[in-house]
């Protein structure tokens, strides 16, 4: 203490013990003695959340327990959100309406267009089953087989052997293409949000695929999701999309080839979870703040 150096603590020193006071975790969590030299120890020090923090260390785990304990006792509670006006519950409520009716109308859209599917499917395999049984009525019946008469043999020529007739070579065949999918088209991109939760549509003209996942870029947070085969329409999705939400900042619309596009969404909390899914034609993220 009082800024005087332990010179040989890496002989006769305990363990460091480090912590923080943040909501993330702090790699390493210890210091050995054999990291000390003339007193001090420079340790590279990792934190899992972006956001500011204090390093705590102490010589032992209920040590460093206490500290923190301690400090987060004297932290200033932060005052609670403002109670809603009776004019904001109203139009919160309205808005949760809304978002629930727009998921309802889309699943209901799905299900229609699925039973419409396999109705038109029940209906060709049912037009060629007729096909085939016409074929079969109109094709010529064989000419009948001459009986031999009972008691004797017919006197049948010998045919060519057939271990010496030579196949019929194959005509050659082209190799099958590969049928080409349809690139549709990123139409427009939408921002539905409630109390607590929010729900970003990426219209396309038709069913795509997507991959999703979460990076971190320029201190910021960002789920990412790329469709393809996919291009934006000009004239209607640009490059940044700026919107009014809680849990969402900046929406960036950028082109990784001529078949793919991927979409980038800031996220402003650091406790959200979101799961993307398809319906219908658009692909639907869907972002809900953890309690």
């Amino acid at each position: 203490g009082f800024n005087n150096s332990i010179v040989d603590y890496d002989l006769r020193g305990l363990e460091v013990y480090l912590s923080t006071d943040g909501t993330g975790t702090v790699s390493p969590s210890a210091v050995s003695p054999s990291a000390f030299s003339n007193g001090k120890a420079t340790v590279e020090i990792s934190y899992s959340k972006a956001e500011s923090f204090s390093v705590i260390a102490a010589l032992s785990k209920d040590d460093l327990e206490k500290i923190i304990r301690e400090r987060l006792r004297r932290a200033p509670v932060s005052p609670g959100p403002a109670p809603l006006t009776p004019e904001e519950v109203a139009q919160e409520r309205e808005r949760e309406l809304a978002l629930q009716a727009r998921e309802e109308a889309m699943q209901a859209k799905m299900e229609t267009d699925e039973q419409a599917e396999s109705r038109d499917e029940a209906l060709r395999a049912r037009e060629e089953a007729r096909k085939a049984m016409d074929e079969a009525v109109k094709a010529p019946a064989p000419p009948p087989e001459p009986s031999a008469e009972p008691g004797r043999v017919d006197d049948v020529p010998p045919g060519p052997d057939p271990a010496k007739v030579p196949l019929p070579t194959p005509a050659p065949q082209e190799p099958l293409k590969e049928a080409k999918k349809t690139v549709q088209e990123l139409s427009q991109v939408s921002l539905i949000e409630s109390k607590g939760r929010a729900m970003v549509m990426l219209e396309t003209t038709g069913p795509v695929s997507y991959n999703a996942s979460t990076g971190s870029a320029f201190s910021k947070e960002w789920i990412y999701v790329e469709l393809f085969p996919v291009q934006r329409t000009r004239g209607k999705v640009g490059d940044l999309i700026r919107v009014e939400s809680d849990l969402i900042g900046d929406i960036q619309v950028e082109d990784v080839d001529s078949e793919r596009v991927k979409v980038s969404l800031q996220i402003l909390l650091p406790d959200i979870s979101y799961v993307v899914s398809q319906q219908d034609r658009a692909v639907v993220v869907r972002i809900i703040k953890n309690e």
